[in-house]
């Protein structure tokens, strides 16, 4: 069917202005994304996050040049009310993103999202693994086993270096050098930084290493039995099973170590500012939290062993 001469002309305007319309600004957005080499979750979670958004904008008739704070406003008051707070949140990043983006690319003059507030959040205590529990999970795993021994060598590594599950994956030979007990790490942003490892965890890596074997074409640390890159959902399901078979009260999953590593680091008196470096945060909002939430465990347990009250229940 041929398109008439109105929808030619705006076939073209989209082409030459990015910004004729909210569904072309969002593609350029994410095209941009992927020239900065941003990682499939981060561009899944635009994409996903700012779904709503372009649905109110459609709604509304709205462009990237008529968008302003109030309609943003209304937006969120738009969404379902069954949402959380942390939820409405990301929708919210998501879209102050988008506009940044615009204005840094000198297409707005200002961001709409400006000023546009947060919801407050309840901090829920996030759950971390105890010594004991960690410990138990270890323990899980047949050593004596290709998979067992990678996996084994995989939770230390996490629970010893407070790596993302992506970054531990992405290990490649020529990034542990076991000497200096150091690993160099690719992690978000394709940031590089070296983190520190320990003794257990340098003869964990030695000697699954030295059970993997020279695998011609294949320098990744973490590989299955025919030699192929370990899959993120695969170590998932097997640190999920181990942490079943251990009866832990918490979920077993990749990101739980991470928190274990930083809790027990902020326990030990360890200043934040290393940790911030070691777990490749680039602010320390999240490290105060790890901090806080030590805090709040500390009060756990002079709630339950307060010498004092224990004494008056006697």
């Amino acid at each position: 069917m041929a398109r008439t001469r109105g929808e030619r002309s705006q076939t073209i305007l989209k082409l030459l202005d990015p910004l004729a319309d909210l569904p072309s600004a969002l593609a350029s957005f994410l095209r941009a994304g992927e020239a900065k080499n941003l990682s499939g979750r981060t561009l899944e979670f635009y994409q996903e996050s700012l779904r709503p958004f372009m649905a109110f904008a459609s709604r509304e008739g709205l462009t990237p040049r008529s968008t302003t704070r109030a309609h943003l406003q209304e937006f969120l008051l738009s969404l379902p009310a069954h949402l959380r707070p942390a939820s409405k949140n990301a929708h919210l990043r998501a879209v102050k993103a988008f506009f940044g983006w615009m204005v840094k690319e000198g297409w707005l003059k200002r961001n709409p999202a400006s000023g546009v507030n947060q919801q407050k959040e309840r901090r829920a205590v996030l759950p971390v693994f105890s010594p004991e529990g960690l410990a138990k999970l270890l323990a899980q795993p047949d050593r004596k086993s290709f998979c067992g021994l990678r996996d084994w060598t995989l939770m230390v590594i996490l629970a010893d270096c407070g790596l993302r599950i992506s970054e531990a994956l992405n290990l490649r030979i020529g990034d542990v050098d076991l000497r200096e007990s150091l690993l160099t790490v690719l992690g978000k942003g394709n940031k590089q930084r070296q983190v520190p490892i320990g003794q257990v965890a340098k003869r964990a890596l030695w000697r699954w290493l030295e059970a993997r074997g020279e695998i011609p074409g294949q320098d990744l640390v973490f590989v299955n039995q025919r030699g192929e890159a370990c899959k993120r959902r695969q170590a998932e399901k097997a640190i999920a099973n181990y942490g079943r078979r251990a009866g832990l009260p918490v979920k077993a999953t990749p990101h739980v170590f991470r928190r274990f590593f930083a809790t027990q680091w902020v326990k030990s008196g360890a200043d934040l500012f290393s940790c911030q470096r070691i777990l490749g945060h680039s602010s320390l909002e999240m490290v105060r939290r790890y901090a806080q939430q030590v805090v709040s465990d500390l009060q756990e347990k002079h709630r339950i062993y307060s010498p004092v009250d224990r004494m008056m229940r006697r």
